[in-house]
């Protein structure tokens, strides 16, 4: 490794943490990998991931918020949209 000769232990320093930060990130790429598998067979047309398991219920979940503003606008837009739909 090539330093300036001038302030080379904070140089050295830093590629040492920069290449623990670059190890760290690969592996947790690895885990995720590992969690969320890609189909193995070509038969096999996707994997649903253990996030994608359980999925939430829209409605429900703006009932439970409907104090959110995010809820709020998402409830709004949804019953302009159902207001273009009616004849």
């Amino acid at each position: 490794m090539r330093t300036s000769h001038k302030a080379f232990i904070p140089q050295l320093a830093a590629t040492e943490r920069h290449q623990a930060w670059i190890q760290h990130i690969w592996m947790q790429m690895e885990n995720v990998s590992l969690a969320d598998p890609a189909p193995e067979v070509l038969q096999q047309h996707h994997v649903i991931g253990k996030s994608q398991n359980f999925p939430k219920d829209i409605n429900v979940f703006l009932r439970k918020n409907s104090e959110d503003p995010a809820a709020k606008v998402i409830l709004s837009f949804h019953s302009m949209k159902l207001m273009r739909k009616s004849p």
